[in-house]
């Protein structure tokens, strides 16, 4: 059979979607949605949703009216070669197909389609593979903007500084929250960062953002724990953890004052991309804290497109 196209996929939905068939509670996206975490994390999985309908239905139908039970194998590769060629960022479409996953087990859990059905359209819905030597630096200026964003005065403002930069260094959302006060060395402007079992690695942070991790410890104090932890919104800090959602709120609501669009792994990667622009691979994979020469070379094939 022939490969379908994004034409014939969307006729196919239009045909079949039938807003009356369900009530706001039975529906499948509410369904779907109750799985996730209340707050932003539930409203960008939702968002997500609205905007794969809006893709496969070339704009004529939302995640409401979209027929998802329908999709097949055959639908759901047309949809994510259509996510692979317009969405700019791989984590973004990595996102949208994750959405699409969930909502595709929710129709099988709620018998609107059958499990060989389901399964064949979970594994055409598979997320996008890397792309060896995309990782670019960020816009000039976005770094900045961002932490403009955060110099309020405030204890709240000064964590969100801390934790940009830290993000900015190359430290992931689920390694940041783990970090414990002592993996951070004053003397040395670096963050020891342990996987697993393995020695762990250094990576030292521009003198700046070593100042805005010292002005974060100034108002957090020295307290053992975790490294970033809550604060309240009349300032007063708690010893506890962070969520990974936290930090993807955080850099959402910075990104909004500071007018500009990254998200946490795109800030991560871009901003690190920037950070090893002109070095040589020894030198960048030191400053990076990377194990594989590789890894680092992804970075550095970007920074010099």
């Amino acid at each position: 059979m022939d490969q379908m196209t994004i034409d014939q996929v969307a006729a196919e939905l239009l045909a079949a979607a039938d807003p009356r068939r369900f009530s706001a509670e039975t529906h499948p996206v509410s369904i779907c949605a109750t799985r996730w975490a209340e707050g932003d994390s539930r409203r960008a999985m939702v968002g997500a949703l609205r905007r794969v309908a809006e893709v496969a239905s070339k704009d004529a139908l939302n995640e409401w009216s979209c027929p998802w039970w329908v999709l097949r194998a055959r639908h759901v590769e047309v949809i994510r070669a259509r996510l692979a060629t317009t969405v700019r960022s791989e984590t973004t479409a990595n996102r949208l197909l994750s959405a699409l996953r969930a909502i595709l087990k929710t129709c099988a859990d709620a018998a609107l389609m059958t499990t060989a059905d389901r399964d064949g359209a979970l594994a055409a819905a598979r997320g996008l593979p890397a792309r060896p030597g995309m990782i670019k630096p960020l816009e000039e200026g976005l770094l900045e903007r961002l932490f403009a964003a955060c110099r309020d005065g405030s204890t709240l403002g000064k964590r969100d500084a801390a934790l940009i930069a830290t993000l900015a260094a190359g430290v992931s959302r689920a390694h940041l929250v783990e970090l414990e006060l002592h993996a951070w060395w004053s003397f040395k402007r670096a963050l020891a960062i342990r996987v697993g079992g393995k020695r762990p690695r250094r990576i030292v942070l521009p003198d700046a953002h070593g100042q805005i991790m010292e002005d974060w410890l100034l108002v957090r104090g020295r307290c053992a724990g975790p490294l970033f932890v809550p604060v309240h919104g009349t300032g007063k800090v708690r010893i506890g953890p962070l969520r990974p959602e936290t930090i993807t709120d955080v850099v959402r609501r910075r990104a909004r004052r500071a007018r500009v669009h990254v998200l946490p792994d795109e800030l991560r990667k871009r901003s690190l991309a920037s950070r090893v622009r002109g070095k040589d691979v020894e030198e960048a994979r030191r400053l990076a804290g990377h194990s594989r020469r590789r890894t680092t070379m992804r970075y550095l094939e970007g920074s010099s497109r």
